[in-house]
């Protein structure tokens, strides 16, 4: 993953005994997120998005908030940029609680209204949906200023497991933009298998290059 050579990579439902073999020599700004129960891995009870950023750019400020239904957004700042990871509520249908969650990073964000914006993730919501019409108000999409159109799919990609999400397939991933940067290349990465039944994801990722 890092052999990319990327400045920074979000991740997200990373497990904590992944983040070192994960990172390498990148810098590593985790947002853990507690899951417990009977039914949960017992090696996996904490998990969380991951910020990796190659070790000579500096990272000014890292912050982490809670927003619902175990989920969180995490913010770093290079400069004048913030780079924002989350990872939504994932059942598709439950609509109302992403609305909330995206309010709550808005509420967050909008205290910030000079800086450029990368806000990044799995959305858990469709290019057809309204939580996709109002992050369109104040964000751009990568993938669409570059292509015209969002991917066909990005999960699932074929990977199978235990704890493997059966929820409906689609465009779930995104790259959203606020201010002056300008996306020059965005492209799917992870579509293709290891072995069978076996992805980097179950998700696919976005991988861009843009000019700020």
């Amino acid at each position: 993953m890092t052999r990319g050579n990327a400045d920074v990579i979000a991740l997200q439902e990373v497990a904590v005994s992944q983040i070192d073999f994960l990172a390498g020599e990148y810098q590593k700004f985790f947002a853990p997120i507690q899951i417990v129960g009977p039914s949960v891995d017992p090696d996996y009870k904490s998990e969380g998005n991951l910020f990796l950023v190659k070790p000579h750019i500096q990272v000014q400020d890292h912050k982490y908030f809670h927003i619902s239904v175990f989920r969180n957004f995490q913010v770093i700042q290079i400069n004048n940029l913030l780079i924002v990871n989350t990872h939504l509520h994932h059942i598709i249908e439950e609509h109302q609680i992403r609305a909330h969650q995206l309010l709550n990073i808005w509420v967050y964000l909008n205290k910030f209204p000079n800086q450029e914006i990368a806000f990044m993730g799995d959305f858990n919501l469709f290019p057809n949906s309204e939580e996709y019409q109002t992050l369109s108000k104040y964000f751009k999409s990568s993938y669409l200023t570059v292509h015209g159109k969002e991917p066909d799919s990005t999960f699932p990609t074929g990977l199978t497991g235990p704890y493997m999400d059966t929820d409906p397939g689609g465009t779930l991933d995104y790259i959203w933009l606020r201010g002056n940067i300008v996306p020059l290349s965005i492209k799917i990465i992870g579509d293709q298998k290891i072995e069978e039944g076996v992805y980097p994801s179950d998700h696919m990722g976005l991988v861009g290059e843009f000019k700020l």
